[in-house]
């Protein structure tokens, strides 16, 4: 399992159901299932050669017949959630199509659920969206998997506000969590340059029109 799988299945609890959406191969959710005792698995994905191959996973692992191990092929938005809590988890999407599914199956907030986002790329568009629909923060954190940073976001329904920058990392002293400052820092400092240039070039084109 790869470094990030395994921070996000840290987040997993134990005694709520949790839905592995855009599920693919399935390994986070049936790991959680081997790991704890866990009421009940829901795996979800819309491709059915990948819920063949994890009906094929099932069956190589004993659990074909296994009633609280529930398998959907549908789209992630096009899921109905329970009214009771659960633990609801997107990883390995872009932020745009996680943005999509939060949108349809949260139309009416978290309420009493977890949601735990294993994030592709920079996250702060996604964090202007969890923000402006009251996603409350849990907890972040970050790894480094094959040479870029992952975030990893975990939200409910009470928590602190989401911040644009993740501050949360400045308050660690483990290596990754520093060394993600740093690179933050440094991002958003080239963007500000290419900002103060654009502003000069526009500046220089006024003035020789005027």
């Amino acid at each position: 399992m790869t470094p990030r799988l395994k921070t996000i299945l840290r987040y997993v609890r134990g005694d709520v159901p949790p839905y592995d959406l855009c599920c693919d191969h399935g390994l986070l959710g049936l790991s959680a299932w081997e790991e704890r005792d866990l009421p009940q698995l829901h795996l979800i994905d819309q491709s059915p050669r990948v819920m063949q191959k994890l009906q094929g996973n099932l069956l190589h692992r004993g659990l074909a017949s296994e009633p609280r191990i529930k398998l959907q092929t549908l789209p992630a938005e096009q899921l109905t959630l329970p009214f009771e809590s659960c633990d609801i988890v997107i990883a390995g999407v872009g932020v745009q199509t996680m943005i999509d599914i939060m949108a349809a199956i949260f139309s009416e907030g978290l309420s009493q659920h977890r949601l735990i986002l294993g994030c592709q790329q920079k996250t702060q568009e996604l964090r202007f969206y969890l923000r402006r629909r009251g996603f409350k923060l849990v907890d972040e954190d970050v790894v480094l998997e094959n040479g870029r940073f992952r975030e990893i976001l975990v939200l409910e329904g009470q928590g602190e506000e989401v911040t644009l920058y993740g501050e949360r990392y400045r308050q660690r002293s483990d290596t990754t969590s520093k060394a993600f400052v740093l690179y933050l820092q440094n991002y958003y400092a080239k963007i500000q340059v290419a900002k103060n240039q654009g502003s000069r070039i526009r500046t220089a084109w006024s003035a020789l029109e005027a």
